[in-house]
């Protein structure tokens, strides 16, 4: 499966365009337990986080769209 990053910001924030912060913090808002990864304070450990986020944004989106497919199959 491929998805575009704009296609995952898109349904993680409800716009293509967002940055990797504003998925982050939306994130966040589902997940609270995810919010001590947003600290700044070393430009190495905010890459690695960003990263982590992007992950989960990715994973969030492969398990809706699995989760559709099923539901397609059931109905056929």
């Amino acid at each position: 499966m491929a998805l575009a990053p704009s296609t995952v910001n898109k349904f993680i924030t409800g716009g293509g365009r967002a940055k990797n912060a504003e998925v982050a913090r939306v994130l966040v808002i589902r997940f609270p337990e995810l919010e001590v990864f947003l600290t700044r304070d070393q430009a190495y450990k905010e890459r690695f986080h960003m990263n982590m986020f992007d992950a989960v944004a990715v994973g969030m989106m492969a398990g809706a769209e699995g989760k559709s497919k099923k539901t397609c199959r059931r109905n056929q």
